[in-house]
């Protein structure tokens, strides 16, 4: 297990086992075909600090567009693994730990007037948190959208590049790209947003949550889902790069919620969230969690969709090529290039990979990029 720390000026807490453990979550899907979708969610826990384990199982809940509950799914806690990375933000210890955990399934979902909606509940947070009112008893809905069939069949959902941030330091401007990819070439458009409430202190883990639509968690002034902690100039995504910024101003620990909306012909077909109910503002360093956003030019992939080869065709990139790797969407390796000197048009053979989205990331010595393929079979 790969395991990297996040070295924070705070004192260690002491939290609850009330599932103040889980501090984030998202959900995406594939449509696999014959009205069939795998269903991920990826939930983020406090390993250093938590005293509580994983769902195991893991209850999701799928609901049509009148509230009656088609579907319940129960997953089996699938191992996690550690995320962050390693930073100069802080010259003592205490740090901080964060977890993901990948739960996974497969449904049969037939087209449905109205379409669905996929939800998994958690409660409750940690009373660290400053940006929130009553934590310890809100708790958080982490879900997804199909759309209704007349606006598209056997879409798949948009899904976040990068692992996210869980800490940022203060006085360093924030540079961190929060795009997503969409292998049907949707519109995306990026939003910082609430937080949504679920479950109960009473019912932490509801095998049958109430129907949506879910409340949004009820900030403490002067805070909210588009001003989460304080920072100067003030924190933005772009709506059309999803690049994150602005400069932390207070040391604090707060929830943050980004969205990507999904349009297609104008239409909005879903949107897909994630929400880290524990952010970190940390003093001193550079920023931690920074991921460059390199514009290197355009990166052609084709065929897209592909079946038994696909060819990269990165020429127009106007950089020297290190290396390309195709990762699925949980960010493991499947396949991996290193490209002969000034060699950028590479075909490589998917044959053997199973249908589905993947992520093509290509390495130069100025930066990385990233670009969608779907694989059908």
């Amino acid at each position: 297990m790969k395991k990297f720390f996040l070295l924070l000026c705070f004192p260690l807490f002491t939290l609850s086992a009330n599932a103040t453990h889980i501090i984030g979550g998202e959900m995406s899907y594939v449509c696999l075909g014959n009205d069939s979708y795998e269903i991920t969610l990826k939930l983020y826990r406090d390993c250093y600090n938590a005293q509580a384990p994983y769902d195991n199982p893991a209850y999701l809940t799928i609901f049509n567009s009148s509230g009656i509950i088609v579907e319940s799914l129960s997953i089996l806690f699938p191992g996690s693994d550690t995320l962050s990375v390693q930073t100069n933000c802080a010259a003592i210890v205490p740090y901080v730990c964060a977890e993901q955990a990948i739960y996974k399934d497969t449904v049969t979902l037939p087209p449905l007037a109205g379409g669905y909606t996929l939800v998994y509940q958690r409660c409750c947070r940690s009373s660290i948190i400053e940006n929130i009112l009553d934590p310890l008893n809100t708790g958080m809905s982490v879900m997804a959208t199909i759309p209704d069939p007349s606006l598209a069949t056997c879409n798949n959902s948009p899904v976040f590049i990068n692992n996210p941030p869980f800490a940022f330091c203060i006085g360093v401007p924030i540079n961190y790209d929060h795009s997503a990819v969409d292998p049907d070439g949707d519109s995306l458009v990026y939003e910082l947003c609430p937080g949504v409430s679920g479950a109960t202190s009473f019912d932490p883990m509801p095998l049958y949550p109430d129907p949506p639509p879910y409340a949004d968690v009820t900030y403490v002034s002067p805070y909210s889902g588009d001003y989460p902690f304080s920072t100067y100039p003030a924190l933005a995504i772009d709506p059309q790069t999803g690049m994150l910024s602005g400069t932390p101003s207070t040391v604090g620990i707060f929830s943050l919620a980004v969205c990507v909306k999904e349009y297609r012909n104008g239409n909005l077909l879903g949107t897909h969230r994630r929400e880290l109910a524990q952010v970190y503002t940390i003093s001193g360093g550079a920023n931690p969690t920074g991921v460059n956003g390199i514009v290197l030019g355009d990166v052609n992939i084709y065929p897209n969709p592909a079946n038994e080869s696909v060819v990269i065709d990165a020429s127009n990139t106007g950089t020297i090529i290190e290396a390309i790797k195709i990762c699925n969407t949980v960010g493991q390796e499947v396949k991996s290039f290193i490209p002969v000197a000034g060699e950028k048009l590479i075909t490589a053979d998917t044959h053997d990979m199973p249908a589905g989205m993947y992520i093509v990331q290509v390495e130069t010595q100025n930066g990385t990029v990233h670009q969608p393929l779907m694989v059908v079979r």
